[in-house]
């Protein structure tokens, strides 16, 4: 596939090009930085592929991508989580605090009343909070422009030097 021509960039991106530029886009730095092999065929996927290389420069306070995916390792271990009580049916065993009232009801139900079931409440711990769904839906984005939009440098990594 040909390399798409600077006009065609422009057209694609002329009804926007005011957000681009109010949201600090330095087109500069992104068309320059795109290397010649890369499937580019319009800008929303040039400024995909420039948003994940985003790196902090060393007088800035501000962190890129590859800053966040450096230290997401360590970040990821201190991950929040809600604990809430969870009931589940037994059979001949105990495990956690007993539910009474649910154990006699589940005994009722089934008939009968010295039938050794138990309903057992127990923690269980929920990773589908707020903060880890926004983590993970931003996970899944770079993972979609990595795989995607930059297919040629993971298939070519010493092609993409030059």
């Amino acid at each position: 596939m040909a390399k798409t021509t600077e006009e065609a960039l422009l057209g694609e991106i002329a009804d926007d090009f005011q957000t681009y530029l109010r949201k600090g886009v330095r087109f500069d730095r992104v068309i320059g930085s795109a290397h010649a092999d890369l499937d580019i065929d319009d800008i929303e996927t040039l400024l995909r592929i420039h948003f994940v290389l985003t790196d902090a420069e060393d007088d800035s306070s501000e962190v890129g991508v590859l800053d966040f995916m450096r230290q997401l390792e360590d970040r990821i271990r201190q991950m929040k989580t809600t604990t809430a009580p969870e009931s589940f049916q037994y059979r001949g065993e105990i495990r956690g605090q007993i539910d009474w009232q649910g154990t006699v009801k589940t005994r009722a139900r089934a008939g009968r009343l010295d039938e050794p079931l138990f309903v057992c409440m127990q923690p269980e711990e929920h990773y589908n909070i707020d903060e880890n769904l926004v983590l993970k839906r931003l996970l899944t984005i770079i993972h979609e422009i990595v795989t995607d939009d930059l297919a040629y440098a993971l298939d070519n990594p010493e092609g993409m030097t030059g």
